[in-house]
């Protein structure tokens, strides 16, 4: 952790693949998730300017996404009236900060904030939770508070942020469980994650989810049967039927159409969505070889087909 006032220090965090329980997660379902290899860092370091604090935020490709010259007036400005989604959220952060640690900015002006991602801003791997974390380890909060105050949902990907296994999370009465579990099915070489060439707004589903009927406790202990038998399958036949339950489960619950149904309804093996349905990763099981997969996806306009071992 960095110290108030020290001159520099670096921070990383994991991206997240939410696996299982997506939507029922934020009312207490157990989920199942992955932290990814790729993630983002935080270097601290001196700034050229000692009466504000720098934010840089640079893309994969070292293109800046986002950069700030952060002054103390952030503190008193209504957060409503900003326009810029990140500079709104970047308020929201030291606003927050603020509140808990009065004069933590003041400690701090003078500070670079130098921020490099690992994957592509669009892929949804958590450029936002990735920054939830990094912000909370240099400040030393509670970075689940820091989420609640600012971009809001259930935290699994805050969790992963920090892990390094795979997860078993849950958030029930404003508290998280955490259980480090470990993913490695036999059948891995047969798992790819594809791309969909959008990014899904994870707030937008999260809207439309709580415009539905909650679940009711039956619901959930559903949703729990299945996430189960599809993390822990031990062969690639149990993991592709859990799929195919679970994504029917959620269909009904959300009133959306699979991924699969929607998109690739004449591909071979099983299709999951991963969070927020609409975009992002999905995950793809194929008892085929990697090339005539790859070519599959390709032939319907999807050129991003990782393999398991590419991104767990």
């Amino acid at each position: 952790m960095l110290k108030e006032n020290s001159s520099s220090s670096s921070f990383f965090a994991n991206g997240k693949l939410l696996l299982t329980s997506e939507y029922l997660v934020l009312d207490g379902a157990k989920a199942y998730a992955i932290p990814t290899k790729k993630g983002q860092s935080l270097h601290v370091e001196t700034a050229e300017k000692n009466d504000s604090i720098h934010w840089l935020a640079l893309d994969c490709e070292n293109n800046i996404w986002h950069e700030e010259i952060i002054s103390e007036a952030i503190l008193l400005k209504n957060i409503h009236e900003i326009t810029n989604e990140v500079s709104r959220f970047i308020a929201q952060i030291f606003q927050y900060i603020e509140s808990i640690k009065s004069g933590f900015f003041k400690k701090n002006i003078g500070t670079k904030l130098h921020f490099k991602l690992d994957f592509p801003r669009n892929w949804g791997l958590g450029t936002s939770s990735t920054l939830i974390s990094l912000i909370s380890q240099w400040a030393n909060i509670d970075p689940y508070l820091l989420l609640k105050n600012t971009f809001g949902g259930s935290g699994y990907d805050i969790a992963c942020a920090s892990a390094t296994s795979a997860i078993e999370f849950k958030n029930s009465n404003h508290s998280q469980s955490i259980v480090p579990q470990v993913f490695a099915p036999n059948f891995s070489n047969h798992l790819y994650f594809v791309y969909l060439e959008k990014k899904q707004n994870s707030r937008s589903g999260i809207e439309h989810y709580r415009s539905k009927k909650p679940p009711t406790s039956l619901e959930i202990n559903q949703m729990n049967e299945i996430a189960e038998t599809l993390f822990f399958a031990t062969t690639l036949e149990i993991f592709e039927k859990a799929i195919e339950k679970h994504e029917a489960f959620i269909a009904r619950f959300i009133n959306m159409e699979p991924v699969k149904n929607k998109i690739f309804p004449d591909f071979w093996g099983a299709i999951k969505s991963l969070g927020a349905w609409g975009g992002d990763f999905v995950l793809a099981t194929s008892s085929k070889d990697e090339a005539t997969t790859k070519d599959y996806f390709s032939s319907k306009g999807y050129h991003t087909v990782l393999l398991f071992s590419e991104l767990v």
